[in-house]
């Protein structure tokens, strides 16, 4: 089969080509081991070693990293220094690995036993069940699914195991309040956890066609669902791309790799193309699995990349690499109002779009700050993003608004891409 699309060589690459510390952290956690085996003969100084780590755990995959060397013989090998931060790299995913399984045990028996069906979603699902130990996958939250119907008693449920909300909501009122989870809920030890009763902001309240197809699974000693094979990768791109435009770095690309791995050839291909397109993800879904392919060496077929392909992808895929590479660092300082504003030309257009990020709507600021729609304090939140939009972001938009020549090509690039995502041609 031929390959996928190579990118134009001749084009200006927004990623510094052959940056060597991306380098060799790709190669540590590629699926083909002999990746691993040429970064570790190269006997690195102890500074670029130090480099790999840092660049790690900016990423939250410096256990992994640890993992991969580990059980490819090559930590032996490495300078006492950095055998020490692989050793930090473990016992820190271990503790968190810890605290999650407590979380999961609990919560899920507690949901369970008051008559609540739950599907365990993204990062607790790849931990348990993906992943070859539950250490190696990094989560700052627990996302649990619950039918619209339950929403009510499962929240009552968390709060009485320990759950509390900074934001209050009421559970009983319309959901069109909220987005897809409820204020996120608070433990007095990590992790936090959200309640969803939809996959996705965008998905149809009235969408059910996961929960026929879920699956058992055993998590943290407790019995209960999990998404689907198809259904769980989708969803892993789908965030990625479309809720958090690629800032989780590396983690979401190993957790496609894993999953990949993991389901090897019971996956149905098929179901993911036509899911893809159904649901309108096909472009961030192929970004995905194409980059993971690229970057990991994750098993994807050519025909599934050919079938979900369309025109223009290769700039896409260009863009998508450096926000996933730099998106723990400039990939944050541009939220998604400041990337809109770099691409209007004039300054009318500018200004109407700063306006229009600054004063959005009723019920799109209730849903930022987890607000329900008719809260009789709305109003003063628009103060409170106005002064936490100039407090975060003040310098970025300033930079912006005058063109600085170092910042918007970036963020025109990063404008241009979700524009390409947000059209879904050929559907």
């Amino acid at each position: 089969m031929a390959n996928a699309p190579q990118a134009d060589e001749q084009r200006h690459d927004p990623v510094a080509p052959g940056t060597a510390v991306v380098d060799r952290l790709l190669d540590c956690l590629h699926q083909d081991p002999r990746r691993t085996e040429l970064t570790l003969r190269a006997s690195l100084a102890v500074a670029e070693w130090e480099a790999v780590f840092a660049l790690a755990r900016a990423h939250t995959v410096d256990a992994l990293l640890a993992f991969r060397l580990r059980s490819r013989g090559g930590e032996d090998t490495l300078p006492a220094a950095v055998r020490q931060a692989a050793a930090d790299a473990r016992r820190s995913g271990m503790r968190s690995g810890l605290l999650v399984r407590e979380t999961l045990t609990r919560l899920t028996t507690a949901l369970q036993n008051g008559g609540v069906r739950v599907i365990v979603l993204k990062g607790a699902h790849l931990a348990h069940i993906v992943y070859p130990d539950p250490s190696l996958r990094a989560m700052t939250d627990v996302d649990l699914l619950v039918g619209r119907t339950d929403l009510g008693r499962a929240a009552a449920l968390l709060r009485a195991n320990g759950c509390h909300q900074v934001a209050a909501s009421d559970d009983d009122g319309p959901l069109a309040d909220f987005t897809n989870h409820l204020p996120r809920f608070y433990q007095a030890l990590p992790p936090a956890v959200e309640l969803h009763w939809k996959l996705a902001p965008s998905d149809p309240a009235t969408r059910t066609d996961h929960w026929h197809r879920a699956v058992p699974v055993r998590l943290a000693g407790v019995d209960t669902l999990g998404l689907c094979p198809e259904d769980l990768l989708l969803l892993v791109c789908a965030h990625a791309c479309y809720s958090h435009r690629f800032m989780f770095g590396i983690r979401p690309i190993c957790d496609v790799a894993e999953i990949v791995r993991h389901f090897g050839g019971t996956m149905v291909w098929a179901d993911v193309v036509e899911r893809a397109r159904q649901h309108r993800s096909r472009r961030g879904v192929y970004l995905m699995l194409r980059l993971a392919r690229e970057m990991l060496g994750a098993a994807v077929p050519d025909d599934v990349l050919r079938a979900l392909s369309s025109d223009r992808a290769d700039d896409a895929i260009r863009t998508a690499r450096f926000m996933i590479l730099e998106g723990h660092r400039i990939c944050r300082q541009l939220p998604a109002p400041i990337v809109t504003l770099s691409s209007a030309t004039g300054w009318p257009g500018r200004l109407r779009l700063l306006l229009r990020s600054l004063f959005p709507s009723p019920d799109r600021l209730a849903a930022h700050y987890g607000l329900p729609a008719r809260s009789p304090t709305l109003p003063f939140y628009y103060v409170v993003r106005l002064k936490d939009l100039l407090k975060r972001h003040g310098t970025v938009v300033r930079r912006v608004l005058r063109r600085d020549a170092a910042l918007t090509p970036i963020a025109r690039d990063m404008a241009t891409v979700e524009d390409w995502l947000s059209k879904e041609a050929g559907i």
